[in-house]
């Protein structure tokens, strides 16, 4: 298997420990990003290392969706907040 990244050294930022925080514990969790703000990537790869760093080991899938499938996004974020369905996103 590929090396797992060291936790983030230094102070982090409240923003990514608030993402880590809300994947811990979730079986599948849904990132959305600005595809080109280099920020939020940060942000995301930060929160990602925490959670490698706290001893979980996530299969990690990168996907692009256009503007047009907000509606169907926005529909399994509203499932999500049903009985169980909560575990799919963070």
């Amino acid at each position: 298997p590929p090396p797992v990244r060291a936790a983030p050294t230094g102070p982090v930022d409240p923003r990514a420990r608030a993402i880590f925080e809300a994947m811990q514990g979730r079986r599948i969790a849904l990132l959305g990003e600005v595809h080109d703000n280099a920020e939020q990537h940060a942000l995301r790869l930060a929160a990602f290392e925490l959670l490698l760093a706290s001893g979980a080991r996530p299969a990690l899938l990168l996907e692009m969706f256009d503007r047009e499938r907000q509606t169907d996004l926005d529909r399994l974020r509203a499932y999500a907040t049903l009985p169980g369905g909560g575990e799919l996103l963070a």
